[in-house]
């Protein structure tokens, strides 16, 4: 599995413009937005992935 885009780190955002992405995202839907990476991590783990 290959991922890309930007993640937030330890709930953080890597840079000033994926913050500004981020909140532009979630303007048009909640659902939507940067995710955490660590979340994602869990997340692929769970599903058999390492």
């Amino acid at each position: 599995m290959i991922l890309y885009g930007p993640f937030k780190i330890c709930n953080k955002h890597t840079s000033e413009s994926n913050y500004f992405f981020d909140n532009t995202l979630k303007m048009q839907n909640d659902l939507w937005g940067i995710k955490n990476l660590e979340e994602v991590c869990d997340e692929s783990k769970k599903n058999g992935f390492s």
